[in-house]
């Protein structure tokens, strides 16, 4: 049985609300040099962590502590840095003595072991090295790819409004056309449901007097 644990923290356990990493372990007080804000393999970013909240004049007598975003740093690596997991990687692992609590820690994902020995300790059913653990994040997000304009397609036509106002039309499939209506030289707008259909011509009698009138 091994006397120590080799580990990795797990950045990827959790994300703020900026969609950073924010996952941290706490060190174990009882059998760990640690205490608050002390956590395996991470530190607080006091650079990046900003205060959400000011209490003004009542801060002195204020018990709470004020709302922040808070950033981390893991073994000196922002947790902004798009290359975190492979930089990451490339340190040294941490050691830890081989506690409950850093062993509940392992089987809960908060921290990654390096070899098999730790993953048993950890009670996992299977092993897998922090690469392949960390695999999609190893590789920052790529952009996204600019549409290609399709060919043979025409930009969409332009007209001012009263204003000078460019306004923009949709494209029309091709083959297709397109109403043109003169805007009034008031700039009023005026508007045309095409929805409504146009109400059909109905044959109509003349009226008995109009029939006198012409037998007479």
């Amino acid at each position: 049985m091994t006397e120590y644990l080799y580990v990795y923290p797990n950045p990827f356990a959790a994300f703020d609300r900026d969609g950073h990493p924010c996952g941290v372990c706490p060190r174990a007080p009882d059998a760990d040099a640690g205490g608050p804000a002390q956590f395996v393999g991470a530190r607080l970013d006091r650079e990046r962590t900003v205060a959400l909240q000011d209490f003004g004049e009542n801060a002195p007598h204020e018990l709470r502590s004020p709302m922040q975003s808070t950033k981390y740093s893991y073994l000196g690596i922002a947790s902004s840095d798009p290359h975190l997991a492979v930089k990451l990687l490339a340190k040294e692992p941490v050691r830890l003595p081989r506690t409950k609590f850093y062993r509940d820690r392992i089987a809960e994902g908060a921290l990654l072991p390096v070899d098999q020995a730790t993953a048993n300790a950890g009670r996992l059913r299977r092993f897998l090295p922090p690469r392949e653990r960390l695999q999609q994040y190893l590789a920052p997000p790529a952009a996204p790819a600019e549409l290609e304009p399709t060919p043979g397609m025409a930009p969409p036509p332009t007209s001012p409004d009263a204003e000078g106002n460019v306004l923009e039309a949709p494209a029309l499939a091709e083959g297709g056309t397109r109403e043109v209506v003169d805007a009034p030289a008031d700039g009023s707008v005026t508007s045309i449901d095409t929805t409504d259909p146009a109400p059909e011509a109905v044959a109509t009698k003349p009226s008995k007097s109009k029939r006198q009138e012409t037998s007479s």
